[in-house]
């Protein structure tokens, strides 16, 4: 059957139909519609097809509905959406119901029912120049295509509902949270790091208990990237500690009692979360930064708990230190900090922990076993972690 919209093609018992309506972004309207109905039936019917392939000709895989067109025929636009959304229901009914393995290959944009018609496939693979976004929110319509029936049961109701409103995610993004768990890339790195240290704790090993003064350092690294994609970035990261020896205050002798804080901010500048690696990407969560949670689980993370990190970490704590008798010592603690694509240190939703700890003192450094539970509490929080270490936290 001769197509107007779309191109289909049989090799190998492969059937690919590709939506060829480059002009509009291979925008859905009637005669689209149509055809991509009667393409999928087709091909589902074939016994000579074994699988089938759904893609996109130029720039967008799918711009979802032509709104222009919409815009054209106010008249009878109840009609022509009903007609529409009949055909486009029956063909991702189809293919979702289909024996056959169905490949989506989203070459560019997927809009509205674009993103739709990439729910329906059985593996998705998606270019670098993909975008995912539900975009109905912009024309003030509610989701169509089966897009409200499955993406919640893909990435649960919360991100689902981000996902209708906020604007459009890049592929990377949609990789975590709606398509892709998980892609694999090298990369070649080339960075220069700097980095400048302060030290007026007058102790010979870092180890070594501090119950005055401050450690501070700035480290800089300008770095090249050769990957997917290439780019050019800076990664910067300032850690402030402050001691202050309480002895004038709570009368006790010196360096029995200390009040320590820390502050961590750090920024990647230059490129965006998926741009950077994910081990020069930012992390927080565990003794180095936010005790009461696991292990980098402070932050985003992809639906099966994975970190994903950020391009910005800020954080920061509070510790009361006190010597009891000649070896041993106790600590309480307060942390805060949160990892987002951007540095606000003033703004922002901050993850809490707090906990204490035992120390026992020995001619190496202290020996530390703290426990700590989050502070509002959330759904997949530990409901306490355990940290053991030798030396103080920081």
């Amino acid at each position: 059957m001769p197509y107007k919209t779309l191109l289909l093609d049989r090799a190998d018992a492969v059937a690919t139909i590709t939506l060829n309506r480059p002009d509009t972004y291979n925008a859905l309207n009637l005669a689209l519609g149509r055809d991509l109905f009667d393409a999928v039936l087709e091909v589902d019917d074939d016994p000579g097809v074994r699988c089938v392939v759904i893609t996109g000709t130029g720039k967008a895989f799918c711009g979802g509905g032509d709104v222009k067109d919409f815009a054209e025929n106010l008249p009878r636009i109840g009609l022509l959406v009903k007609e529409l959304t009949t055909y486009v229901h029956g063909a991702v009914s189809r293919l979702v119901r289909s024996p056959k393995p169905v490949v989506v290959a989203v070459n560019g944009i997927a809009a509205g029912g674009g993103l739709s018609l990439a729910l329906s496939g059985d593996l998705v693979l998606a270019a670098e120049s993909a975008r995912f976004t539900m975009a109905y929110s912009k024309i003030g319509a509610t989701p169509d295509g089966s897009s409200s029936y499955f993406l919640p049961r893909l990435v649960g109701v919360s991100v689902a509902s981000e996902t209708i409103i906020q604007p459009p995610h890049d592929i990377k993004d949609a990789q975590g949270n709606i398509l892709v768990p998980a892609t694999t890339y090298d990369y070649t790195l080339f960075a220069l790091p700097i980095g400048v240290l302060y030290d007026s704790t007058n102790l010979p090993s870092p180890l070594d208990d501090p119950t005055h003064g401050m450690r501070a350092a700035i480290d800089v690294a300008p770095t090249w990237s050769q990957g997917h994609p290439s780019s050019q970035f800076l990664i910067s990261q300032a850690t402030v500690s402050y001691y202050l020896d309480l002895e004038p205050f709570l009368r006790t002798a010196p360096g029995r009692s200390v009040l320590a804080l820390r502050g961590i901010a750090g920024l990647a500048s230059g490129a965006g979360t998926y741009s950077l690696p994910p081990d020069q990407r930012f992390y927080a969560g565990g003794s180095g930064t936010v005790r009461g949670y696991r292990y980098q689980g402070v932050g985003p993370q992809f639906p099966d708990t994975t970190p994903i990190g950020g391009t910005a970490m800020s954080a920061g704590s509070v510790e009361y230190r006190q010597r009891i008798g000649t070896n041993f010592g106790m600590a309480m603690f307060v942390d805060a900090g949160k990892v987002t694509d951007s540095l606000d240190p003033f703004g922002g939703d901050y993850r809490v922990g707090t906990g204490a700890g035992v120390r026992y003192y020995t001619p190496i450094g202290a020996l530390r076993f703290d426990v700590a539970v989050p502070v509002g509490r959330q759904p997949g929080d530990d409901r306490f972690e355990i940290y053991i270490g030798i030396g103080q936290a920081f």
